[in-house]
């Protein structure tokens, strides 16, 4: 395959790290607002806390520069890759798309031929209101499934290529086929299975898969809950049972305090939001995460001795090894314990502030685990060994 020009609009987890993996074989331009990530993009530097990024951006073979300057990087192209952070004001509103109206229309405006792609998640149906808004047939959607902590993994080796559009145009279906060749050009897996299928049945498969990851996340909690309230029943047992039939698995099964992050909270609340479908077991999901953080606060609660009983919350992370935060199901659970009127503490190195919600933030850890009675942790390491009996966790696997 020739050497292609491709433009990465937004530079996060998902555009930083296909760009790399296309700036291997190809030639690399992301675009993103941010001047500061820009600038350490272009001076090797990581802007994200993902593995495997500093050891890319020193392998010499990398094609791949970064501008806020949008006329400059929509210029000459020959794929337009789209990974904006797209989501709602709140889980009641539907995804805001006005960012992503207004890139396709500056690179329309730079080059009216442009071949686009989408990888942001969207609501089904918004790539073809795209399509018909701008009077533009080359806007294809592909949805990515990169893991936190796993996005070069899991670009170098995907679980397969979804690439929705117009089949039955003859143009549309070429360049459907260049873009699954382009990335299959850049991935180190063989035989990567390959779906084309509309845009409206790709949004979907991404909207879908993820409803189904919350939905098995929420049933394992559930489980947990139950022996919980039964108070002589072991979870571990139990979901150590279920999995041996291989239809459920021993994976993505070690409880919570609930599902969160980026991705599940927001797409869940969308497929709710739907006028034309019920969505029952998506509304269930969501009601069934609540409940949980609800049923967490009590168990903890019924643990303390006194009112001046201090409860410390292990790092606001929502995953191990991350400094993520957004939409971490600790902050939920905060909530439900201040609700309660209980003296809470945090610890978390990386927040950067002396307070959040008028609650202390630790960053020297003996001294949290010194003043705690409890130590409310969602994922357990090594640092809390000597303090275990304090510890209140439902982590049975030290995986996420």
């Amino acid at each position: 395959m020739k050497n292609e020009r491709i433009c990465i609009v937004g530079a996060g987890y998902v555009g930083l790290s296909l760009g790399i993996v296309l700036g291997l074989k190809h030639d690399v331009t992301c675009f993103d607002i941010d001047e500061a990530k820009v600038q350490m993009i272009n001076e090797r530097i990581s802007p994200i806390d993902e593995p495997y990024v500093q050891s890319a951006f020193k392998d010499d073979s990398l094609s791949l520069i970064a501008t806020i300057d949008k006329d400059e990087a929509y210029q000459n192209q020959d794929f337009y890759i789209i990974c904006l952070p797209i989501h709602a004001k709140s889980f009641d509103e539907h995804f805001d798309i006005s960012s992503l109206r207004k890139v396709i229309k500056d690179i329309l405006n730079v080059n009216e031929n442009a071949h686009i792609v989408i990888k942001s998640t969207l609501p089904i149906g918004v790539s073809e209101k795209m399509q018909e808004e701008f009077s533009h047939k080359f806007i294809l959607f592909s949805p990515e499934f990169l893991r936190e902590q796993h996005a070069i993994y899991d670009t170098l080796y995907p679980s397969r290529i979804v690439v929705g559009g117009n089949k039955q145009d003859e143009e549309v279906a070429k360049m459907m086929k260049n873009y699954a060749s382009l990335i299959q050009s850049c991935v180190l897996k063989n035989d990567v299975p390959i779906v084309f299928c509309s845009a409206k049945e790709a949004e979907a498969i991404k909207l879908f898969s993820n409803a189904f990851l919350a939905t098995r996340v929420a049933l394992f909690n559930e489980i947990d809950s139950y022996c919980l309230k039964d108070g002589n029943m072991s979870a571990k047992s139990i979901i150590a049972g279920m999995g041996m039939d291989e239809r459920i698995g021993d994976f993505y099964n070690n409880p919570s305090f609930g599902y969160g992050g980026f991705c599940l909270p927001k797409d869940i609340a969308e497929l709710t939001l739907d006028e034309n479908y019920d969505g029952y077991i998506f509304k269930a999901t969501k009601l069934a995460n609540e409940k949980r953080v609800e049923d967490i606060a009590n168990a903890i609660a019924d643990k303390l001795e006194g009112e001046d009983d201090v409860v410390g919350v292990y790092r606001l992370t929502m995953k191990a090894n991350t400094n993520d935060f957004r939409t971490s199901i600790i902050f939920s659970l905060i909530k439900a314990l201040k609700a309660r009127n209980i003296h809470l503490i945090i610890y978390e190195p990386s927040f950067g502030r002396e307070k959040y919600d008028d609650i202390l933030v630790y960053d020297r850890l003996e001294k949290f685990k010194e003043e705690a009675k409890i130590i409310v942790a969602n994922r357990l390491d090594d640092n809390l060994e000597d303090v275990s009996a304090k510890v209140f966790s439902r982590d049975l696997k030290r995986i996420d």
